[in-house]
């Protein structure tokens, strides 16, 4: 790629992502406009904007679903390792969202909330797709053992939505 004036440094990255602009007039007008850096203020490339540009991954969350994704690959680290190394389970609710909860009247009533989503994961399983397909042919031996475990696990969880105490 050739640069305009003296902008050409072959050591970095920038200018080759940015090559990747099919369209010369705006790929030009780009490298010379380049965005402001939120956090100094300064009008600069680096090689995570030049990637966010174009439209590739980045190292470095900035974008809000880059940040949610590196938040929920956190949150799955607490859920599955320190609620179980601390015996305090993290519980979800809408006016506090995610927190270590001491009561169990909350774990047990987030405990059967996830029931009831899975319940209706599974119920729709069988009634969108494995029901199907065990209707149009009630001869497969596949379809027939997926639907009666499925039915079993349905009945399980219908057990533990509904209140016992």
């Amino acid at each position: 790629m050739r640069t305009p004036g003296r902008g050409r440094r072959p050591d970095r990255g920038r200018g080759r992502i940015l090559a990747s602009i099919r369209d010369e007039t705006l790929r030009w007008r780009k490298i010379k406009e380049p965005p402001e850096d939120p956090r100094t203020g300064q009008h600069r490339w680096t090689v995570d904007t030049a990637n966010r540009e174009v439209g590739r991954s980045v190292d470095s969350p900035f974008t809000v679903s880059e940040w949610s994704a590196q938040r929920w690959r956190c949150l799955q680290w607490v859920k599955d390792k320190a609620a179980l190394e601390h015996l305090t389970p993290l519980t979800w609710t809408p006016k506090e969202g995610y927190r270590f909860s001491a009561d169990p009247a909350e774990w047990i009533s987030y405990e059967r909330h996830r029931f009831h989503t899975e319940l209706t994961r599974i119920t729709r399983l069988i009634t969108a797709t494995v029901g199907p397909h065990a209707g149009a042919r009630p001869n497969d031996k596949f379809a027939r053992t997926i639907l009666a475990q499925l039915e079993g696990v349905r009945a399980t969880y219908e057990s533990l939505v509904t209140d016992q105490s």
